[in-house]
């Protein structure tokens, strides 16, 4: 489907998403959305451990019952980022669609189908349980029947998991179809990314909402005791790819930037050639001074596009980025560092 066309969602469509289902049944059963995320979350996830690992491992129960705080936190925020995500993209359509040529604008159809959740979900229950069985398992001797039954809690776990980052991915790439649409831009003198500064205010939020993401899953991780040196760097590199992350849904948009850019110089370059060369044919103690006034209006409309733009977001959104990018980095190299050194302690 291409990314111009427009897509209308329809109600049968919304109710298959398991995200919107939820509110809805929160809303119907008047529970503000927070508890609900416990309710639904939490709090069968906790009953399933307990109830699983005391029978099947409970030298294990400990363990996992001191980490809980942690995957209290992880749940509520996948729930709540989720819909952060999509409240946030579901305006930026609007936006795009108020300044679309033809009041155009994407479908958002696939964000609310369940199809992407469930992939997500099987991807990411595939990983936990070879994962799970090979970091924590493979020194008890459970059955395959029991081996899948430890896993159920954390295949619960991971559909909330798998929602968010649907969602999350789904709005990244919404931003970059957004900026393929025919925008009518803003000139360069309303405003010097010519209207396109709420998608890269948009890009930011995602990518803070991933980098918290990984936040929580670093602290859970080093909680539990795999803080490897291996495991540090992966985490470092997850972290550094936010600037990718923050820069991929708007390279449509900076060809916008650029296209218009290259248009407006090629468009007053030529006046200040000519009054160049007529200047050149002038005395110059006989200067017309209308031609002198000429060119410094000319000159400083040039100054102007040439402060244009080239990515639609101003240096105070890219320092913000930057400095959290930097902080986490800091975190995760220090811990990198005590591990490498441990071994000469």
């Amino acid at each position: 489907m291409g990314p111009n066309r427009i897509e209308c969602s329809s109600e049968p469509r919304l109710h298959r998403s398991s995200m919107i289902w939820l509110e809805r049944f929160y809303a119907r059963v008047r529970l503000p959305f927070w508890i609900g995320t416990i309710v639904v979350g939490f709090l069968p996830f906790v009953a399933m451990v307990i109830l699983i690992y005391s029978v099947l491992l409970p030298g294990l129960l400990g363990i996992i019952i001191a980490s809980m705080p942690f995957f209290f936190i992880q749940i509520l925020y996948w729930q709540f980022a989720a819909k952060r995500a999509r409240k946030q993209i579901e305006r930026l359509n609007e936006y795009s669609r108020s300044i679309s040529q033809g009041n155009s604008a994407i479908g958002l159809d696939s964000l609310y189908g369940l199809k992407g959740e469930l992939i997500t979900w099987a991807l990411i229950a595939a990983a936990v349980i070879p994962t799970y069985y090979s970091s924590t398992l493979q020194h008890y001797s459970l059955s395959v029947g029991q081996i899948l039954l430890t896993a159920l809690p954390w295949v619960y776990y991971a559909f909330f998991e798998g929602t968010f980052y649907w969602v999350w991915g789904y709005s990244m790439y919404s931003v970059h179809r957004m900026g393929k649409l025919p925008l009518k831009l803003k000139t360069f003198t309303q405003d010097r990314t010519l209207g396109l500064r709420p998608f890269a205010s948009t890009s930011l939020v995602l990518t803070g909402i991933y980098i918290v993401a990984v936040g929580f899953f670093v602290l859970s991780v080093v909680f539990q005791g795999y803080a490897s040196l291996a495991f540090m760097a992966l985490f470092m590199g997850l972290f550094l790819i936010g600037f990718a992350l923050f820069l991929f849904p708007l390279l449509s948009l900076r060809k916008k930037l650029l296209q218009s850019k290259r248009e407006e110089l090629a468009w007053i370059g030529p006046h200040y050639t000519r009054i160049m060369q007529r200047l050149k044919q002038l005395d110059i103690g006989f200067l017309d001074q209308r031609l002198v006034t000429e060119l410094a209006a000319v000159k400083e409309i040039q100054s102007e596009i040439q402060r244009m733009r080239t990515w639609p977001f101003d240096t105070g959104i890219f320092v913000r980025l930057t400095a959290i990018l930097l902080t986490v980095t800091a975190i995760v190299l220090s811990r990198i560092v005590t591990i490498a050194l441990q071994p000469y302690a």
